[in-house]
């Protein structure tokens, strides 16, 4: 109801039915109560999702900074092409071949490849493109700015990039890698080459004896395969370790060693070896690993040396008997020379006792002038005989003939040159040709020396 008042003043109240007016806005209340805790809930949901896409996307920025800073600062190169060009290479790849990376947006991929394998890359990034399998991995040779060709391991692979079909793959520069494995394998080639020339027996042995390597000369000397085999079965014919082997010593305190043994040869002919063995590898805890045993063959090195100690004592045996014949030719020569003596000796007193009394006696008759010449000449040979002189001037002067010999006395008795001549019955011309022969095989020629005085020195 509401009260109506009138212009006179009396009063009335109007009655007016609003049930149904109270049902609509109690409808409308609830409906907007009911509104308002749809938006508040809505709100809510809102806020929730707000809140997550923020975080979600926070996340997203977090990992393409992550992607970001791993494609820039990785250490292989990273490339993306579509349609035969690239559209995204990082840093590293275009630093492997020599560029900025902008200058290579854009460049047909081909180019840097090397022109003896664009053909048949393509074809295997046509056949990746289609689905068809093909090795994920491979080692390629490539391009740089400069033209100089490098060795790169490429793995690559199909994505979806924009909507359309490309292929996304990394790169490594292998060619300092490919180049020590160059020299790595140069090295062994010579090293393998070295070993095999060696005609030496080498083999690798572990601590269980067994042979882990060997090399031809050994297996050639010894039989076979020796690799799996106990050294001490190869070289010994034996059924268990020699404890005093090298091996055995190298394992025991790693220390070089070496000993002289016999050997049995694949054809059962024994053989003297010398052998060095020598630690290859250590375990981390410092105990040996490995051992490397080197066997030189002296089995003609020792036959020479027992033909060389033999050969030794013949001579040893010989040279005593050489001195024993010289012990005796000494003898005999000293015994030849107490004969000599002896024989002079009894050749001078014959002469002095038996002779020069009759040649003085002789002097003492009735001879004449050149008889008794002749006889002073007699006795002064005589005399001579048993005096040094003549031994002297004959084994010292050998080429004086007996003429001058004769000469060379009665030069030496003061005789003049007639006289000699008469002496001699020659000429006193052959005389003076005799005295210039003395001096000449004397040494005295063109000498001012006096040839009588010279022999006088001789008594």
């Amino acid at each position: 109801f509401r009260p109506v008042t009138l212009e006179t003043g009396n009063q009335f109240v109007i009655y007016e039915d609003v049930t149904e007016r109270r049902r609509v806005e109690e409808a409308l209340q609830k409906a907007h109560d009911e509104l308002e805790r749809r938006v508040e809930e809505r709100t809510a949901e809102l806020v929730k999702a707000n809140e997550h896409l923020r975080l979600e996307i926070e996340e997203r920025q977090k990992a393409q900074e992550k992607y970001k800073t791993l494609v820039e600062n990785s250490l292989t190169g990273i490339f993306i092409h579509q349609d035969g060009k690239y559209v995204f290479v990082n840093d590293r790849f275009a630093e492997i071949h020599g560029y900025q990376p902008e200058a290579l947006m854009g460049m047909e991929h081909s180019i840097l490849m090397h022109p003896d394998e664009r053909e048949a890359l393509g074809q295997i990034a046509q056949k990746r493109l289609e689905g068809a399998p093909v090795s994920p991995q491979y080692e390629v040779r490539r391009l740089r700015k400069d033209g100089t060709t490098i060795w790169c391991k490429m793995m690559a692979t199909c994505i979806e990039y924009a909507g359309r079909p490309a292929i996304m793959g990394n790169i490594v520069d292998i060619t300092k890698r490919k180049q020590a494995l160059a020299a790595v394998r140069q090295r062994d080639e010579t090293l393998s080459g070295i070993i095999s020339s060696m005609t030496d027996h080498m083999s690798l042995i572990d601590n269980e004896f067994n042979i882990l390597w060997a090399n031809s000369f050994a297996e050639q000397s010894l039989g076979g395969d020796l690799v799996g085999k106990k050294c001490y079965s190869v070289y010994q014919g034996r059924d268990k370790a020699c404890g005093s082997c090298v091996v055995s010593k190298c394992f025991e305190d790693g220390m070089v060693h070496e000993h002289e043994t016999e050997v049995i040869g694949v054809a059962g002919n024994r053989m003297i070896f010398w052998h060095t063995g020598s630690v290859a590898a250590w375990y981390s805890d410092g105990r040996p690993k490995l051992a490397v045993l080197v066997s030189r063959n002296i089995t003609e090195r020792k036959r020479a040396e027992e033909a060389l100690r033999e050969r030794k004592e013949a001579l040893k045996s010989q040279a005593q008997r050489l001195e024993e014949v010289n012990t005796a030719l000494r003898v005999l020569l000293k015994r030849r020379e107490e004969d000599k003596v002896e024989l002079e000796e009894k050749v001078l007193a014959n002469v002095k006792e038996l002779v020069l009394p009759y040649v003085e006696a002789l002097r003492k008759t009735r001879l004449g002038t050149k008889q008794l010449a002749y006889t002073s000449i007699i006795e002064s040979h005589l005399k001579d005989i048993v005096s040094p002189f003549l031994r002297s001037l004959s084994s010292k002067y050998l080429g004086l003939t007996p003429r001058e010999i004769q000469v060379a006395g009665l030069v030496k008795q003061g005789k003049t040159n007639k006289e000699i001549a008469e002496l001699l019955t020659v000429s006193v011309r052959a005389v003076e040709f005799h005295r210039e022969s003395i001096r000449t095989k004397l040494g005295l020629k063109h000498q001012p020396v006096n040839l009588r005085s010279f022999l006088l020195s001789f008594q």
